[in-house]
C-alpha cells in the first residue's frame, strides 16, 4: 500500500531507537514493557496491525508465553533468546512458555507457528551462524518433532540443511 508496512517492537527495555518512519515508507512503533506486563504492551501493539513484530529478548516465562500467543496472530514475529545452539533455543523457549501455558500447549503452538531459528555466535571476531528452516518437504516432520518434544532428533535435520546450503541447494 502507499504507506508501507508496519513494524512494532515490544521490549524490556528498548535497546535501540527504531521508532518512526522507515526509509521505504513504512513505520515502526516501539512499546516498552513495564514490569513483566508483556500482555498489556502486546495488546497496545495490536492497534497498528503490524506485519512485523519484534518481541525483545525472552528472559521470563511470561515473555515466552506472550511470544507464542502473538505468533499465532498473523505478523511475522522475531525474538531473541540466549542459548548455545538452535536446539537449545527451542528448548529454552518451550521451557519458559511451559511455566505459563503448560508443556503440551507450548510445544503445540511452537510447532504450529515456527518458521525458522537462526543461531549466531561471535568467535574471535568471526561470526558463526546456524539455521533451521521449517519449510520444504521436511516441514511436516519437523513440526511434528517439535509438537512431540522430540528435539534431540532435530539436530540431524540442521546438519542436512547446512550441507545443502553449502552445496547451493535449497535447504
Amino acid at each position: 500500500d502507499a504507506f508501507g508496512d508496519i513494524a512494532v517492537t515490544v521490549e524490556d527495555p528498548p535497546e535501540a531507537d527504531l521508532e518512526g518512519p522507515a526509509a521505504r515508507g513504512g513505520m515502526c512503533y516501539q512499546i516498552p514493557v513495564l514490569g513483566d506486563d508483556w500482555a498489556t504492551a502486546i495488546k497496545a501493539s495490536r492497534r497498528w496491525a503490524p506485519r512485523y513484530f519484534l518481541l525483545g529478548e525472552v528472559r521470563t516465562p511470561t515473555a515466552a508465553a506472550e511470544l507464542l500467543h502473538v505468533s499465532l496472530g498473523g505478523p511475522m514475529v522475531l525474538t531473541t533468546i540466549h542459548a548455545d545452539g538452535v536446539v537449545s533455543a527451542l528448548l529454552s523457549t518451550m521451557r519458559f512458555a511451559a511455566a505459563e501455558v503448560g508443556e503440551d500447549m507450548a510445544r503445540l503452538i511452537l510447532g504450529n507457528s515456527l518458521k525458522g531459528v537462526l543461531y549466531q555466535e561471535l568467535n574471535d571476531g568471526k561470526l558463526a551462524a546456524d539455521y533451521l528452516s521449517l519449510s520444504g518437504d521436511q516441514e511436516p516432520v519437523l513440526r511434528q518433532k517439535i509438537r512431540s518434544g522430540a528435539l534431540n532428533h532435530i539436530q540431524a535435520e540442521i546438519e542436512v540443511q547446512r550441507a545443502r546450503r553449502r552445496q547451493g541447494l535449497k535447504a
